[in-house]
């Protein structure tokens, strides 16, 4: 299982404790929101000006998240409902090498 499953993986299990309802977790496109963040292109110094620091981080900084549409998200995240996580795989050069908005419920 690759890192980034293993991740959403955790996720879906943060999501859901104690609690039977069904909720769906999965990517998402981007969307209009996050249109400035390209893969290949920004760089993890363009997202935190954007976001702010990430919520986690995993493999010594290579993969982090950002929790967006909470009440603790940044102005700048847009106005995400349902809840969604910004999991981003960042290259040597901290290039964003995959990014993933997945949706918690």
């Amino acid at each position: 299982m690759s890192s980034l499953a293993r991740v959403l993986a955790g996720l879906a299990l943060l999501a859901a404790p104690g609690c039977m309802a069904a909720h769906t977790v999965g990517p998402r496109p981007l969307g209009e929101e996050l249109g400035w963040l390209r893969e290949g292109e920004t760089t993890r110094a363009e997202i935190v000006a954007q976001l702010g620091e990430p919520g986690f981080r995993f493999e010594d900084g290579r993969l982090e998240t950002w929790a967006l549409g909470e009440a603790s998200a940044p102005a700048k995240a847009g106005p995400f409902a349902p809840a969604a996580s910004l999991v981003i795989v960042f290259d040597e050069g901290l290039r964003v090498q995959r990014a993933s908005l997945v949706q918690l419920w």
